[in-house]
This record gives C-alpha cells, structure tokens and sequence, in this order.
C-alpha cells in the first residue's frame, strides 16, 4: 500500500510544476509571466528558496537592486549550502551601492567555505582602493563585458566603479553606455551628465552625452552637447554625422546636409554618415543625389539593411518600381524578418499592380509584427484597391498611429466615437475633417446619411474653402471652422473618413448619388456671362483642364503634366480650354497668349467659384487632385489622367469609378507614360 499524500507534500508538488513553468518564462524573456508565477508560489511558501532568489534576479533586470535584497537574503536564510545565493546576495549589495555590508556577507561566506572565480573577483571588486581611479584590471573587465554582449554585468561593474571612483569618469561613461545599449536611455542620463561634467575637455563625454539626448528628442539639447564636442575636437566624424541627425529631426534639413559633409570630409568611409545624408536628401527631393549615397553605402558596406531599404525607397519616390522591388529583396535576403521592409515591398507591388503580392508582403510584415500600424494601413490601402471594402475599412483605422503618417492627429475631443451604434434620439454628433480637400469633398457624400441617423443635429468641422459649397449641399448640417473647445452639446464623434466604415460601406452599397454638391447658381450665371462674351461657336466643347496638383502633395512631380504634354489636346481648335488650375505657373503665359487657354483662376476665392465655372464647362480634365471629386461630385462630365501607381479610391484596371458615376478614368500603361495617355484621350475627344 502507498502512503497518502499529505497537505505538504501536494504543496510541495505544485510548487516544483509552477518552479519549472516560470523558470520557462524567465529563460524565455516574458519577465512578467515568470514574476507572476513566482509570486504565486509565493503566497503559499513565503521562504521558498528558489523562487524567492529569482525574484531578486527579475529585480536586478530591472535595475531594482534595493528591492532584490529581501529576496536574496530569504533564499540564503533558507538555503545557506547554496553558493549562487551567496554570490547573488552580494552582487545585489554592491549594486545596491551597499559596499561595506557587501563585504561583511563576502566574509561570512568565505567562512562558510564558498571559493572558487566568482568569489576572487568580489574579492578584488570589494578590496578598499587608495587609488582615485580604476586600474587596468577593472577596465579591462568592462570591455570584456561589453564585447562578450553582458549589459548587466557591465552595468553592475560600472556601478561598483562609480562608488569605488566617484570622481573618475570612467565608470559613469560604462553605467551611460550600459543603459544606452539596454535601451534605458533615460536611466542613462545622469551618468552621461555626470561624466561629462568630470571631464568637461572630453569630445567624447559631450558626444555620448548628445546621443542620450538625442533618443530622449531632446534634440536642441543634444545639438548643444555634440557642438561642445566639436568645440573641443572640430575633427570629430561622429559628432558632426550626430549633430547632422539632431538637426535633421528638427527639420533643419540644409543644416543636417553641411554637418555630414563635413563628418565625410574627415572619415570619407563614414558609412552611417552615407546613408543619414541620403535620408536627408530625400526629405528635401533631391532624389538622385540621396540614391548616389545609398548606392555608396552598399558598395562600402553591401550588408548595411537600412541603405538597402532606403534605396528602395527613394527609387519608389523616382517611380522606378521595378529597380525598387529589387533594393527591398535584396534587404530582406539579409534580413527575412524585417517588417518594415516588408511592408515599403508590399507599397511598391501595389504601385505595380500586383495587388495580391502586396497583400502577401503587408500580411508578412504583420505576421512578424502585429502591432505594425504601419503595415496595417498600407495593407488596407491594397484591400481598398482590390475593392475588399469589408476587411479594408477596420484595417484603415490604423492611419492614426501610423509613423508615415506621422502629421495626422487624431481630434481634439473626448466624445465616444460613432462607429454606427443606434443613437439615442436626442444626440447630436460632431464630424472631423481629416486630410486633403478632395478627401473632404469625397466623404461629405455621407453626411445625408448621417443626418438621417442623428435628427437632432448633426457638425461638420471642414476647411473654410469648402464651407459654402457645404451650406448650399447640407443646409441641415452645421459647418464649423474649428473644432469647439466645449463639446457638451455632442454625444458622439466621427472623424470623416471613418464614416465608410460607420456605414459598412461595400461596393455594392457607396452612397454614388450625384450630384451630391450644388453650385451658387449667381457664380454660375456670372461665368456664363463672362463665357459668352468669348462669342465661341456653338460647336465648340469648353472643356476645364487641371495639369498639376498643389506642390505639397506627395509625388506631386508624378502627378504633374507640362502645358507642352498637353499640346495634343491645346492644339485643337474644335475645344475651348479653361485653366481650373489654382497654383501659380509660369509655363502657362505663352498659352494664354497664344489663346489656347483660358485663364481666370485669379478670380477664384474658394471651391465655389471654381465649382460654379465646372457647372457651365462641357467636360473637366484633370491630373488626380481635388478638382476631379469636385467635378465628380457636381455630377458633371470628368476625365481623370490617372497616373500608373493609381490611388486605391481609382482601384484598378477599369475606367469607371464606383464612387462618381460621371468620371471616366484613363491610366498610365506603365509609370511616366504621358504620352500614350494623352493620345487616348485626344482619340476620345474626336
């Protein structure tokens, strides 16, 4: 016959299988599910040998050294024939800073027969030093940590260093460096002030000290420190190259340019430098010379990953596609697991049409890392493309936290966002504009909708250029200039973009009803006198033209035409064109003068003047900006010259829109191919 268990004895089983299952935890880096299970064994058996001594190992990770102490020292209590509680426990003490009793424990343990490596190195770590600064033995153990990748025993040496030699600087710097590769840049501050401050003639203090800063976005500070650093020693390559990044995230773009020249000027090979000037270039558009450093880059360096990305980013913005997808399969054969190259792959096959590869790459990217905003939005403008609305609208939330979209801020308001809950009768909601004018002309389409599920009221926050268009359209809508700082008197909130997703929108139910948008009918009538006194032949189509869009937008050059592309259709004399173009541009006088273009833009205030003119045109042509969903959303006749790398509202391989019935969609065969485009729709208009 067997025993029975007793109460203790199953007590003890279950702690032994929650031992193993946190010790599984802890070695597999998930520090908080390995604390929780040591802290359930724990409660039942407070002296637990083991799980009490690492509990104090997950306080030391933490830099916790005085908390770990009551651990370390129950565990040794409860096992004294356990040397590596000793060591620990004394570890824990010098970290704590706690160096006199930590050799009262080395002592103790010394009587109680504990020998051996580890315990002559705390000999020689604890032994009192007349000297003011560390020996060559010391530093010679801090490298060897640093090399050999041990943070934390660099850290705990660097602190005993700080205690042994406060007024050396040589343990600060270890303790700033520690905390900087650990990530801890905050931690890492004081010390790199310290240090500084004890050697106020070192280049390098300063230029540690920036690069904490730096990671802290303290960037003027940083630009401060690593200016010190070069006051001291002007030749300091990585200073400059530093002082160059701070200055980049301040947008100090020219700046950012002569400081890394001038770190290349000193280190030719500098290649960090290379590639931060490359980014800089390509922030100020000036994309073949960012190109040259990347590709200097590669040939110095052929496994540097970010050159290989960041060439295939700026040959995407070059509209070299093809050379792009290979720059990030060349990144990836170095890193397969890169998500952010992932999805910069996925943008560039949907730019060349291959949707389904691209939506293989944004999945990848998130399979690797499902917190990726970034990914997530690209991943929904493919969906968007491939006309999945239903899974696209969700995935089109994450374009607030999204860092390429880094300028969009969410709204100002604390209201419960709508997200299409049946409202109480008497609420009122309150609507965000959010991107470009088009964006805003596009959506507004749903504000009937909207008005229909919240009778009580609905707000619209929109750009003023818009707001008597709105009026005019929404006359039950109240348009504001700016979001109201009390918002008591709405129940919900809705950013305009997220009003598809509000309303499952699907292909088969967008609100396409046009027109949506009404012009003043005084403008209209004042344009059509100001047309007649042209006296054009009734045969005469009078068509509006749009050939660049505002120079802000993204890949503007790609989207821009010349006058000179256009000639095939300006040179016909069965067409009357009219500029509907607002931008200044300079190209357009000898047209004007040579009566192929109409030009009365300098009369337009706002959307209403320019809609007013579209109401008495016979077709508007234009590059994609907000003048196409303004004529879309008119319900007037409109050709889009849509470039090949087609937004995802113009979908794909079809000349209509399901989102304006009146558009008709001409794309480019391949990226830059005006020219075939533009004979299309010459051939289309005879």
């Amino acid at each position: 016959m067997t025993s029975p268990t007793t109460p203790q004895q199953a007590l003890a089983a279950i702690a032994a299988k929650t031992l193993a299952q946190a010790i599984a935890c802890h070695q597999a880096n998930d520090f908080a599910g390995a604390e929780k299970l040591y802290r359930n064994i724990l409660s039942t058996q407070p002296n637990h040998a083991e799980a009490n001594h690492n509990m104090g190992v997950l306080s030391l990770h933490n830099d916790q050294a005085v908390a770990s102490l009551p651990y370390f020292s129950t565990a040794l209590d409860a096992d004294p024939a356990n040397g590596r509680y000793w060591i620990s426990y004394i570890n824990a003490l010098c970290q704590a800073g706690q160096l006199d009793d930590a050799r009262q424990i080395l002592a103790l343990a010394q009587q109680h027969g504990l020998s051996g490596q580890e315990v002559d190195k705390l000999v020689i770590q604890l032994t009192p030093s007349t000297s003011t600064q560390p020996d060559q033995k010391e530093i010679n153990a801090l490298i060897t940590h640093f090399n050999q990748g041990q943070l934390a025993e660099a850290l705990a040496l660097a602190k005993i260093l700080t205690t042994r030699y406060p007024n050396h600087d040589a343990g600060w710097k270890a303790m700033g460096v520690a905390y900087q590769q650990m990530g801890r840049h905050a931690d890492a501050l004081e010390p790199m002030q310290r240090a500084a401050k004890l050697v106020p003639k070192d280049a390098e203090a300063h230029n540690n000290l920036g690069i904490t800063l730096d990671a802290l976005g303290r960037y003027e500070e940083a630009a401060a420190s690593y200016r010190q650093a070069l006051k001291i020693n002007p030749t300091y390559a990585q200073a400059h190259s530093n002082l160059g990044a701070a200055l980049h995230r301040l947008m100090r773009l020219d700046e950012a340019v002569a400081c890394y020249r001038k770190a290349l000027q000193y280190q030719p090979d500098y290649v960090r430098a290379h590639n931060n000037l490359g980014a800089t270039l390509h922030d100020l558009r000036q994309l073949q010379e960012a190109e040259a450093c990347y590709r200097k880059v590669i040939t110095l360096y052929p496994a540097y990953l970010d050159a290989h990305r960041n060439l295939g980013i700026t040959l995407h913005d070059m509209d070299r596609l093809d050379e792009a997808e290979i720059s990030y399969r060349n990144a990836l054969q170095l890193n397969p697991n890169d998500a952010e190259t992932h999805s910069y792959l996925g943008n560039t096959l949907k730019d060349l049409g291959k949707l389904e590869d691209a939506e293989a790459s944004h999945r990848q990217a998130l399979h690797i890392n499902p917190n990726f905003a970034d990914a997530k939005n690209n991943l929904s403008h493919v969906l968007l493309t491939m006309g999945k609305l239903a899974e696209a609208w969700p995935a089109y939330e994450s374009r607030w936290d999204a860092y390429t979209l880094k300028k969009m801020q969410r709204p100002a308001t604390t209201l419960p966002l709508w997200q299409g809950q049946a409202p109480s009768p008497n609420d009122r909601i309150l609507v965000f504009k959010e991107q470009g004018m088009g964006d805003q002309i596009q959506f507004s389409r749903y504000l009937p909708l909207l008005a229909q599920r919240f009778p009580a009221g609905v707000s619209l926050v929109a750009a003023p250029a818009l707001h008597a268009l709105l009026k005019r359209a929404f006359p039950s809508i109240e348009i504001l200039d700016t979001p109201p700082a009390d918002q008591t008197l709405w129940q919900w909130q809705c950013p305009l973009m997220s009003l598809p997703l509000a309303f499952n929108t699907q292909l088969n139910n967008i609100p396409d009803h046009v027109p949506y948008l009404i012009a003043d009918p005084v403008k209209t009538d004042y344009w059509a006198a100001k047309i007649s006194t042209l006296n054009l032949p009734a045969t005469k189509r009078k068509i509006g033209i749009v050939w660049k869009p505002g120079s802000l937008m993204k890949n503007a050059a790609l989207r821009a035409l010349s006058l000179q592309q256009l000639s095939p259709l300006l040179d016909r004399a069965d067409c009357a064109w009219f500029s509907l173009q607002k931008e200044p541009n300079a190209d357009k006088t000898a047209w004007i003068e040579a009566g192929k273009l109409i030009d009365w833009s300098d009369e337009f205030s706002s959307f209403d003047d320019t809609a007013a003119l579209i109401n008495n045109l016979d077709l508007v042509i234009s590059v994609d900006t907000s003048v196409v969903h303004l004529a879309g959303a008119l319900g007037r006749p409109t050709w889009l010259l849509n470039r090949h790398a087609s937004e995802w509202r113009w979908m794909r391989n079809r000349e209509d829109s399901p989102w304006y019935p009146t558009i008709r969609i001409f794309t480019q065969e391949k990226a830059g191919d005006w020219e075939s485009l533009i004979a299309r729709v010459a051939a289309a208009l005879r």
